[in-house]
């Protein structure tokens, strides 16, 4: 089963073009790239990235800006849709964007992260924060 990872862009987001000019090869990881907000620059940006790039990779475009859980959910939810994934990520720094965190992220087990809680709605309860899963050890 593959996780996936949703990357959330706004106005506001430090985009290191060098990263976004790093093609992703891994195909166990599928990416959900979320533009927030009206900012047709990043739109752009982020289509280059997906046309280079061989990895299993879809843009969200949220014309309306939204608060940044509302849209790290909204790119949850297209990703679950397509497929089963295992656990969800998600980063609003693009830094993150490295071959050694796909293959960190390709090998984690939905069973090590499970959240306990049973009044959240199933879906949410397979989403990280990708700064606390790569620490986490």
């Amino acid at each position: 089963m593959r996780n996936g990872l949703v990357i959330v862009f706004d106005e506001t987001s430090k985009i290191d073009k060098e990263v976004l000019k790093k093609p992703c090869f891994n195909k166990k990881v599928k990416i959900c790239l979320v533009k927030n907000g009206n900012v047709q620059n990043i739109l752009d940006l982020l289509y280059k990235f997906k046309e280079q790039s061989d990895c299993d990779i879809s843009i969200l475009d949220l014309k309306k800006q939204k608060k940044e859980m509302l849209a790290i959910k909204a790119g949850a939810r297209f990703l679950s849709n397509n497929e089963e994934l295992g656990l969800i990520l998600y980063s609003k720094n693009i830094s993150f964007l490295k071959q050694k965190i796909f293959k960190k992220i390709s090998k984690l087990n939905i069973k090590d992260f499970l959240k306990k809680e049973t009044d959240q709605r199933v879906l949410f309860r397979k989403l990280y924060d990708l700064q606390q899963v790569v620490n986490y050890e």
